[in-house]
Order: C-alpha cells, then structure tokens, then sequence
C-alpha cells in the first residue's frame, strides 16, 4: 500500500470543510478524513505525558466541544486513536500516551504538529464572518 502524504494546507482546508462546513454528524466514513480529525485530536496531547483514561476521555470531551462534534462518540474516537496508532496504552487501559509511529497509510506533513485546534478554529470562523459580511455588503448595493 502507497502512503498517502498530507500536507498542513490539505490539512488545515479539510478542518475547515469537517468542522465548519460540513455539518456532518457522525465520525466520517472516509477513512482520510478520520485520520485527519484523529491527527487534530492527537496534537493536543503532550508527548513525555502518560494520561490516564479519564483524563484521555476529558480531553476528547472538550475538543468535541470545541469543534462543534459534540453529539459525538468520545470512547469511539479514544478507541479509534488507539487503533490508528495515534496514541499507545497499558494493556489495562491505565495510562495512554503519544505513539511516536505515523498510523498506517498516512504521512503527514512535520508542520501539522504545530496545528492548535482552538486558534485554527477562532481565525476560520472571523474569516467565514468576514467573507459573510462582505457578500452582504456587496448584495445589498
């Protein structure tokens, strides 16, 4: 199988379309766009911490929140970073940490590392406002 290379503007693009454009509702199907959210996910975690369960399903919490999924599975999404080799655990489930392994398939772009879901979030939503009241300017003449 051929990797499939993502790059920080794919990346970022694709953030935008699922989490402010899309209104999807569920996890995606396409397994592209799963790693990519997962990938988001991931960058929140510090690498040199161990993180029990409760605080791994805390932070999928609050992304959830943050990125309007809220509706969403977070011990799905837990089990699918762990499955993806996203992030590694105990085979007790007792701590979680970063895998530092790209999953299978995907290679993404070093600059994606650098990816903060919450200002990401903030400038794509005063852009969207900024194109709005733009077109709304220019209907209304």
């Amino acid at each position: 199988m051929s990797l499939k290379y993502i790059s920080y503007e794919y990346f970022k693009k694709r953030m935008a379309d699922l989490c402010l454009r899309s209104g999807i509702t569920d996890f995606p199907e396409k397994r592209q766009d799963k790693q990519i959210i997962l990938k988001s996910i991931a960058n929140g975690f510090d690498p040199e911490k161990v993180y029990s369960e409760v605080q791994v399903n805390e932070f999928i919490k609050s992304w959830l929140i943050m990125s309007s999924f809220s509706g969403w599975d977070f011990m799905l999404l837990r089990r699918n970073l762990v499955d993806e080799g996203f992030l590694s655990r105990n085979k007790d489930g007792s701590g979680y940490w970063l895998s530092n392994k790209e999953p299978a398939g995907i290679e993404f772009d070093s600059a994606i590392a650098q990816f903060k879901m919450d200002q990401f979030l903030f400038e794509e939503k005063q852009l969207i406002a900024q194109r709005k009241a733009a077109y709304s300017k220019l209907s209304q003449s």
